[in-house]
């Protein structure tokens, strides 16, 4: 674990080398569900979205459905996520909020931005990002206010403190496919994303 202060962290090898490539699979094979994220006007980049995101309020459903084939992956990650963060940062009540699968072709970047502030999802805590895979050149994570470059190896996972002025952070245009699971952290858990299955049996 490497921690380049300010609250953020790189854990290498925190994703399963096995489980990326099915879940690399099983993203190729399922992109007619993923919708194009032209946040940014950049439609180079798609997503499956679940979770409370007032950004996204209309088009991520509000509990995990639809990825039987991996859903054994995504649980797994979304305790494990939980359990690391809640170790990293000293914090005993930490929940999913948002649980994204994302594929970003060549040519996309994401400027930068500030995941959570007072207007927009403040009750997001954390965000996490797990890199199924590796980019030889470009992809870097930055984080200019603190002048942080993270060259996110593959199976790692990078997280950090989603509020905070000094947290502005960009991805730097790819060169080649980049998978991801990304993960929006918050301490309330009325804003928890669920697994429809579990919705269903505790309504039973």
């Amino acid at each position: 674990m490497k921690d380049y202060g300010n609250g953020i962290i790189l854990s290498e090898n925190f994703v399963n080398s096995e489980d990326s490539k099915r879940l690399i699979e099983w993203i190729d094979n399922n992109i007619n569900k993923f919708q194009q994220y032209y946040f940014q006007y950049n439609p180079k980049r798609h997503a499956l979205r679940f979770g409370k995101d007032q950004v996204f309020w209309d088009s991520s459903p509000h509990e995990i459905a639809g990825i039987d084939e991996i859903e054994d992956l995504a649980r797994k990650y979304v305790g494990a996520i939980t359990q690391a963060l809640k170790y990293i940062y000293k914090r005993p009540e930490l929940y999913v909020n948002s649980f994204w699968l994302a594929k970003q072709e060549s040519g996309a970047m994401v400027k930068p931005h500030h995941d959570s502030h007072s207007e927009m999802n403040p009750q997001f805590t954390h965000s996490v990002i797990c890199y199924l895979n590796a980019n030889e050149v470009g992809g870097d994570l930055e984080f200019p206010e603190l002048g942080i470059n993270i060259k996110p190896p593959a199976n790692s996972m990078v997280s950090f403190v989603s509020q905070g002025e000094d947290l502005l952070h960009e991805v730097k245009e790819i060169n080649e496919d980049r998978y991801t699971m990304l993960f929006w952290i918050t301490d309330k858990p009325e804003y928890e994303v669920k697994f429809h299955s579990d919705v269903c049996q505790l309504g039973r």
